[in-house]
């Protein structure tokens, strides 16, 4: 399309002849100048030599053809926009033409588009004509492609805090009422009302939430207009700290646990009704020191466990077990040289006493010349068989001390 008229071509004879002196004549071929397909039809005759018409002497069969006037194409597009809400409407600017050319003597008249008010994305609607020199709207004679684009109005950005507060329990409610506008602005006749809603009793911490809205001078909820964000404070509550100090014992190694589970309250008050109770304590049975700790909950007047309420600060006393001590005496023996090695593994405990269900194992000296030695402890255990079968040995747990015997190898 180009707004000039197209002309179909002029007939032709593709089959058979004219009589001799008979002439075709074009009175007129068709002419189109919008989009469209047409059929070529042109007006002819046949005249003989007087110029007499002679067309209904001849059995006419036509074939003709076409006269097409494609759309011309065009692309436009509005620019997408944005803006955050201020009351004002977002309109869309006017087409602009990016891709193909208009036909000589038309022009693309366009407008504002569209328009948002409120928060939200729309596609816009571009509204553009195309007008010919004489004043005729052929829009139509075109094919246009129109650019997907928005109108974006994007609420207004508002971030409000709320306070801290801890304290320890006391079986009250901790809540913390104040808030803070933080950043963003109001528009004119707008106001913030919040409400703090968090509440704790028990230990522990929670953000202090809160719900807030924005009414406008006639008290509407305006808060779809603004992207509401929060900064949350904390509400605490702190365990009370109780001040625990516990007892400290100490013995000798006998083979059984040491224990002390003696506590004394040394500071920190419980609430009315509440007692403390022993649920465990360490015990010790080999030999080493630890500390002396004690795992201890809080009952309330009804026996509920309430210890979470509660920080125990504890000073640990210690369980202290010393070694056993106990002394041996090896035997003595005396042979003849006979070039064999002289053992004696007899012994003797002269002073002190194993734990029930332990022995002593012990590897003496030897010698095989003739002389004499003392019968020193090459190796000395004490051993204990555990009730699941498996062999301790109970060595660390004893301050062992020898008095040796002698070996004796003779000439006669």
């Amino acid at each position: 399309y180009d707004g000039i008229s197209l002309s179909g071509s002029r007939p032709e004879i593709e089959y058979g002849q004219l009589h001799e002196g008979h002439t075709l004549e074009v009175i007129r071929v068709p002419q189109h100048s919008r989009v469209g397909r047409y059929e070529n039809t042109p007006e002819f005759r046949i005249l003989d030599q007087t110029g007499a018409d002679v067309t209904g002497q001849y059995d006419i069969q036509t074939d003709f053809g076409t006269i097409t006037i494609q759309a011309r194409q065009l692309a436009v597009l509005c620019m997408d926009k944005s803006k955050v809400y201020d009351g004002k409407p977002l309109a869309a600017d006017p087409v602009t033409l990016i891709s193909g050319t208009l036909a000589p003597g038309h022009q693309l008249m366009t407008q504002e588009g569209n328009s948002i008010l409120y928060p939200g994305t729309v596609p816009i609607e571009p509204v553009y004509q195309i007008i010919s020199d004489d004043g005729i709207d052929v829009t139509d004679q075109y094919t246009v492609y129109e650019g997907e684009s928005t109108l974006t109005v994007r609420p207004r950005p508002l971030i409000l805090g709320t306070g801290s507060a801890e304290k320890c329990y006391d079986g009250k409610d901790l809540t913390a009422s104040d808030w803070t506008h933080l950043h963003g602005e109001l528009l004119e006749g707008h106001c913030v009302q919040m409400e703090v809603t968090a509440v704790r009793n028990e230990v522990g911490i929670v953000a202090n939430e809160g719900v807030a809205r924005v009414v406008d001078e006639n008290g509407d909820d305006v808060s779809s207009l603004y992207d509401i964000q929060y900064e949350f404070g904390t509400l605490q509550v702190q365990p009370i700290p109780l001040y625990i100090r516990t007892g400290s014992a100490r013995k000798v190694y006998d083979g059984k646990p040491l224990e002390c589970p003696e506590w004394e309250l040394t500071g920190g008050n419980l609430e009315p009704g509440a007692s403390i109770v022993v649920q465990s304590a360490t015990d010790l049975t080999l030999v080493g020191t630890v500390d002396n700790e004690v795992r201890l909950s809080v009952l309330d007047a009804d026996g509920r466990d309430i210890t979470a309420r509660y920080r125990f600060i504890c000073d640990y006393g210690t369980l202290d077990i010393q070694p056993r001590a106990i002394t041996i005496r090896t035997g003595s023996a005396q042979k003849v040289y006979d070039g064999t090695p002289l053992q004696c593994q007899d012994f003797e405990l002269i002073q002190g006493s194993l734990c029930e269900g332990e022995w002593i194992e012990l590897l003496g000296a030897s010698i095989t010349e003739v002389g004499y030695s003392e019968n020193f402890v090459l190796d000395c255990s004490v051993y204990k068989r555990e009730a699941d079968g498996v062999w301790s040995d109970l060595s660390a747990c004893y301050r062992l001390t020898f008095e040796f015997g002698t070996l004796r190898i003779t000439t006669d």
